[in-house]
């Protein structure tokens, strides 16, 4: 395949025949012009999110291939979405590659390209339209920042902030998968090469590189009134439950035997691995929750409490020397400083 030389405006053209037409009747203008032109419907809120992907710290370009790195970089975005309850509508990515990631080579097509490949196809999927971005030459590394725009009925959107004393805590999915897939790819990164054409069933294996948003899980905690609050584990369940409890001013009670754990994890990378895009949510202990919504599966783990003096943290019940002991559980998730 010739090494050939594109302009920016080769480049845009490129992306725009790559996301195609939008479909989306809320996205009026899309990529071509200086701004988007959004429509959104009556009697709702927007709701938005923005997320770096960063070469070094979010991704390996040598471990991760593209279309991946494109599927997560819009993934961590929609699962903010999903956390709201609310339904995705554009994205809009900015890119800063090195001039070589567009230009083809290696008999494959531009990393450029096939980053936008992955995105594209998790937002044909979801039903969310590319409605612009920016472009830019870096000089080493890989970033892209990804801003994700929703509508929530007016309102509704699910906070972190509205938990409620009593209240019961229920996570979704089985936590610990993609941090112990990240564990494996460390150990032995050849292991995983060649993952860039999956099906939607093989994705399904493989919860580091190609994380599910649960969008419809979301949704549906919204439209029925079952969710007081959420939010996403992206940063580890311990982390993102302390979030919850600050933002609510209370404290929370896990069962560490309620804990679903992927198969291919330890109870620790569960709570503390991060990068699972699960939700974690709370609802009154009245509240008919269901066991699963679709595919996806929900398991109660706890419950919230009043805090004591005013100071918000999580106690872990385990049964240890068959005792049942309760120990602080200390949130070691992912944090940038």
């Amino acid at each position: 395949m010739p090494n050939v030389k594109k302009s920016e405006r080769d480049l845009i053209r490129s992306i725009r025949a790559l996301s195609g037409r939008t479909a989306n009747r809320q996205v009026r203008v899309g990529i071509g012009d200086d701004c988007a032109v959004l429509r959104p419907r009556r009697n709702e809120e927007l709701v938005l999110t923005t997320d770096f992907s960063i070469e070094g710290r979010h991704f390996v370009r040598d471990w991760h291939e593209p279309e991946a790195i494109g599927h997560k970089c819009l993934a961590r975005g929609l699962s903010d979405i999903a956390a709201m309850g609310a339904r995705p509508i554009a994205a809009f990515v900015s890119l800063a590659v090195p001039r070589g990631l567009t230009r083809a080579g290696k008999g494959k097509d531009p990393w450029m390209d096939r980053f936008y490949r992955g995105l594209l196809r998790l937002a044909e999927r979801e039903g969310v339209t590319l409605a612009g971005g920016d472009l830019s030459e870096s000089p080493t590394l890989a970033f892209a920042d990804i801003i994700v725009l929703g509508a929530a009925a007016k309102g509704r959107a699910l906070l972190r902030s509205t938990a409620r004393p009593g209240d019961l805590l229920y996570v979704t999915g089985s936590p610990g998968g993609a941090a112990a897939e990240l564990a494996a790819l460390a150990k032995n990164p050849r292991r995983f090469r060649g993952l860039e054409a999956l099906t939607l069933a093989a994705e399904l294996d493989h919860p580091h590189f190609y994380p599910q948003p649960r969008l419809r899980t979301g949704q549906a905690l919204l439209r029925r009134r079952i969710a007081t609050a959420c939010i996403d584990i992206s940063d580890g369940l311990s982390t993102d439950l302390l979030h919850l409890c600050e933002e609510s001013r209370l404290s929370a009670e896990i069962d560490s035997n309620a804990v679903p754990i992927h198969p291919s994890a330890t109870l620790d990378q569960a709570l503390h691995g991060g990068d699972d895009y699960e939700l974690l949510f709370t609802a009154g202990p009245q509240t008919r929750v269901p066991q699963r919504v679709g595919a996806v599966p929900i398991h109660r783990i706890g419950r919230m409490v009043s805090s004591e003096g005013g100071k918000t943290g999580i106690t872990l019940t385990r049964e240890r020397n068959g005792k049942i002991e309760r120990v602080p559980l200390v949130a070691e998730g992912w944090q940038h400083f």
